[in-house]
């Protein structure tokens, strides 16, 4: 059993390559026409007004932030997640972090009341693996800042009452763009604090609050556009990837569990929860052994001194890992990982 089946593959669309080259041989690389193409495509996709577009997915957390001039001084956010952006563009932006715990499906959960309500506050709320938290298909009374990084399938299908969208052109992201993110809202007023702060390429004189460079290339916007022609193709290739892998009656007879989604969601990831944490190292142990590729995927954003206040969290952190999920997994590479699984012994 010498094949291995790595958990991410990227793809390439000769798309993509068109846009390049179209952007490199007009030497438009850091301005350039595919930038407001690109706003008019993501304006249409997800039903919004307004699009600025960031050099990455942290920028677009950070602006969103910064457009409160300084009234957002704590920020609510799931005490776990797979990276530190969510954590660091708090702190950036001059704020504290306040986790909260996670629900069934790692979701965020917050419950409104009028007594817990703080003007101060606002909140991240992270799309993980494409499942949309349910919280914010709400209106709720704080500032809401949507993270869909892994969620960029699932929100364009799906609406919810977030003031503010953070996408992520990240490679291994479904819309990949080399890297960078964008901004999404229906605020006039966000927008427009947002495009000032992003650029200071048009600032002619001196100004009292800073600006900042966070916006996108040109060539990242090309690139991008080149992998949304097959956005089609690749919603269709990862919901049958999806279905084939959770209906596998394997999950049930090992005594695992995978996320289910509801209509509209599209995965970013195949996460399998055990029933231990002693059972996930040893599965993760096992199918590594065999040549395919799963981690752990999930860490903890909160400091280990808060913890224990996160149960759900605690449970997700210490029993989940993810295997190999991506467009470019092949008939073969599906039979390796079943056979992997099959083999491992309880």
């Amino acid at each position: 059993m010498n094949q291995q089946v790595n958990r991410v593959s990227i793809p390439q669309f000769n798309e993509q390559k068109d846009y390049l080259f179209s952007a490199v041989s007009n030497n438009q690389l850091v301005t350039g026409p595919h930038l407001d193409i690109l706003e008019k495509r993501l304006k249409a996709l997800f039903d919004v007004k307004h699009v600025i577009l960031t050099g990455n997915c942290f920028g677009a957390l950070l602006i969103s932030l910064m457009t409160g001039e300084g009234r957002y001084r704590h920020v609510l956010t799931s005490a776990v997640g797979t990276c530190f952006a969510i954590v660091n563009a708090i702190k950036a932006a001059g704020a504290a972090p306040c986790f909260v715990d996670v629900g069934n499906a790692c979701d965020m959960s917050i419950k409104e009341s009028s007594e817990d309500y703080r003007s101060d506050e606002a909140i991240i709320a992270p799309n993980l693996f494409g499942v949309i938290c349910p919280m914010i298909k709400n209106k709720m009374s704080r500032f809401v800042i949507e993270d869909s990084a892994q969620a960029f399938l699932s929100r364009s299908v799906m609406n919810t009452k977030a003031d503010v969208i953070a996408l992520s052109f990240y490679p291994s992201k479904v819309a990949n763009g080399i890297d960078g993110g964008a901004i999404l809202t229906n605020s006039e007023e966000i927008a427009s604090r947002a495009k000032r702060l992003v650029r200071y390429t048009d600032q002619k004189e001196y100004e009292e609050k800073p600006r900042y460079n966070y916006k996108m290339a040109n060539i990242n916007a090309a690139f991008a556009l080149g992998t949304l022609e097959n956005l089609d193709f690749l919603r269709a290739k990862i919901m049958n990837l999806y279905q084939r892998m959770s209906g596998n009656k394997i999950w049930r007879s090992k005594g695992l569990e995978v996320i289910r989604l509801i209509q509209g969601e599209a995965p970013s990831k195949f996460m399998v929860l055990c029933q231990t944490k002693d059972t996930r190292n040893k599965l993760l142990e096992h199918l590594i052994t065999r040549n395919v590729d799963a981690c752990k995927e999930l860490v903890w954003l909160a400091a280990e001194s808060e913890r224990s206040k996160f149960p759900n969290a605690k449970k997700w952190v210490e029993q989940s890992l993810s295997i190999p999920f991506h467009p470019l997994l092949s008939d073969i590479d599906l039979v390796h990982i079943e056979t992997a699984l099959e083999s491992f012994k309880l």
